[in-house]
């Protein structure tokens, strides 16, 4: 049997078994090693697996209904990288191009179909994992790994086997090709890939790889899966007397974990008879978290005003969202001491030696602000950083980045800052996906600020349409104290006291 495919100039002849096993070849277009039934050209060396080289070129895919696939020998964008938008990895080998900009590998575009037409039947002879049984000899890799489909951590649920070559819960496999929700009476909402990555309408976040449901007719309307079929929550935990029910809360009422008072027409749990609410986000919080980088014991959620509190000294805490597996990467350092007063610091070529005085009218290479305290200064150049800058963590969590992992502390590059889009120099938390960078100055303002101008905390609102209270300029996000009307900008809220 021979094939012409469209992306080899010769014909390609079909091999039932390869005879020599031992030589090491890879298909042209998924690029795994070739095992099986092949299609060769064995010239030039040229070889499709049997799937691969009968995938049609044209796609229509359930999981994807407003446009069809084309099969490319190569992603079509002239520069920078194609990201497969199933499993997140590189394309270099054939992809499936949409021209709403969808990308996937061949073999994810074929295996999500497969899902989509016959669901759970396709994974019968996979094995499942549940990882409250199985915790041996677990690999890193796993350990950070995350689901295909709603791209949450694979190890909350049952999974299965990773031998398959994707990273799938059970209960994603499962889920229904369509629903019905309350949130949108108008229209059934579709399992789809999230091409337009829009924000989830109940808990606002967007999701830029994987799965959601989605409305078919043009009403931009998306949900997360864990938000459209949400877990049991543990309602014994937070409320012993009545069910929490999702719904829509049309008055002002604070959340009795974060005591946060969100805008009317909410989604939330809600307990109607008692007026009990839980937000989305705050009702998914562990009931037990460990998090060595800021504290030895552990800590338990508990249903009082202060959101976290220690067992073991009693201590509260706040918690923020850090991946426990990151913890040990963030305690890494920028700097290495050489000395008892000496440092060499990852941003310059020579020793730093510290200075307890001020040293007259510098400015720091870190921060760009001028020296007031203690700092560390390059003896052959004129190069200064504050202690405080010199001694920043070399990964950090920033709470406003759209990528949850730790992003890293780089220098020498001029760049605008992702926060207060101001153009700058300096050091800047870098991330390693989307290579946003973060000044000094943003990086280092935490998600509830307090200002020396206002008696009350300034938690942080993405959505916000006014003016600062400070400088007076129109503002589409701030930091701001609702009761009060009282709102600032991230430039304002940094300014200095003396200046």
């Amino acid at each position: 049997m021979v094939l012409q495919h469209f992306s080899h100039r010769h014909p390609l002849v079909f091999i039932e078994e390869r005879s020599n096993e031992s030589e090491k070849v890879h298909c042209s277009g998924c690029g795994e090693m070739v095992s099986g039934p092949t299609f060769s050209c064995v010239d030039c060396g040229f070889h499709l697996h049997k799937q691969c080289a009968e995938a049609p070129c044209e796609l229509i895919h359930p999981f994807h209904r407003s446009h069809s696939f084309s099969l490319l020998q190569r992603h079509p964008y002239k520069q920078g990288r194609c990201l497969c938008d199933f499993c997140d990895q590189t394309c270099e080998t054939f992809v499936y191009h949409c021209s709403c900009g969808l990308d996937l590998h061949i073999k994810c575009a074929l295996f999500s179909y497969n899902i989509a037409e016959k669901g759970i039947e396709e994974f019968q002879h996979i094995a499942h994992v549940d990882p409250l049984i199985s915790t041996e000899n677990r690999p890193e890799k796993l350990k950070n790994a995350q689901c295909f489909a709603c791209w949450k951590p694979l190890l909350d649920s049952v999974y299965f086997s990773p031998d398959c070559g994707f990273y799938l819960h059970v209960t994603c496999v499962a889920l229904p090709a369509e629903i019905n929700h309350f949130l949108h009476p108008q229209h059934p909402l579709v399992l789809q890939f999230n091409s337009q990555r829009l924000s989830c309408h109940i808990c606002q976040k967007p999701q830029r790889r994987g799965l959601v449901y989605s409305c078919s007719s043009p009403c931009n309307f998306v949900l997360h899966i864990g938000c459209a079929i949400p877990t049991k929550l543990n309602q014994l935990y937070y409320h012993r007397k009545h069910p929490l029910t999702l719904q829509l809360v049309d008055e002002p009422l604070p959340c009795h974990i974060c005591q946060k008072t969100e805008d009317t027409d909410t989604v939330c749990s809600l307990c109607s008879i008692c007026k009990f609410v839980l937000h989305v986000r705050c009702a998914s919080l562990s009931p037990v978290i460990e998090d060595k980088l800021h504290h030895e014991h552990h800590f338990s959620l508990l249903p009082r005003e202060v959101s976290l509190i220690c067992d073991a000294c009693a201590q509260p805490y706040f918690y923020h969202a850090i991946d426990s597996i990151e913890t040990d990467e963030a305690m890494e350092l920028s700097f290495e001491k050489v000395a008892a007063t000496s440092i060499k610091h990852f941003s310059h070529d020579h020793n730093l030696t510290l200075c307890e005085e001020i040293v007259g009218d510098k400015q720091c290479d870190g921060c760009l602000l001028s020296i007031l305290a203690s700092c560390y200064y390059c003896s052959q150049c004129d190069f200064f950083l504050h202690k405080s800058c010199a001694e920043l963590p070399m990964k950090k969590h920033i709470w406003s980045h759209f990528h949850q992992r730790l992003l890293r502390l780089t220098s020498g590059y001029i760049f605008r800052c992702q926060f207060c889009y101001s153009e700058t120099s300096g050091f800047a938390y870098t991330c390693d996906e989307c290579n946003g960078r973060y000044c000094l100055g943003c990086a280092l303002l935490p998600d509830i600020h307090r200002c020396e101008g206002h008696e009350h905390p300034l938690p942080f609102f993405r959505k916000f349409e006014g003016s600062c209270n400070a400088c007076g300029d129109s503002i589409t996000a701030a930091f701001r104290c609702k009761s009060c009307n009282f709102n600032l900008d991230g430039i304002c809220l940094r300014l200095p006291l003396i200046a």
